[in-house]
């Protein structure tokens, strides 16, 4: 099987705030993918950014209503 890696790539991640969106944020930062974890709680958002940051990963959290579509290709855009 051929080597497989994600470092250096970058992952969205919604639903980040809590739950499984924000594990899954922790399991992609601890093998080198930045992450941007989006979701609608502000606050939860940047506590798993700075949890992030503190590890030394790449973390940019984004608050971000994936029910609004413009909301959603502004998170893309940027």
């Amino acid at each position: 099987m051929a080597d497989f890696s994600l470092s250096g790539e970058t992952a969205i991640v919604t639903g980040a705030a809590g739950g499984i969106g924000s594990e899954t944020v922790r399991q992609y930062a601890a093998v080198g993918v930045r992450v941007v974890p989006a979701g609608r709680n502000t606050e939860d958002l940047q506590r798993l950014q700075l949890e992030i940051l503190a590890t030394g990963a790449s973390a940019i959290a984004r608050p971000t209503d994936v029910c609004a579509p413009d909301a959603v290709q502004s998170l893309v855009d940027r």
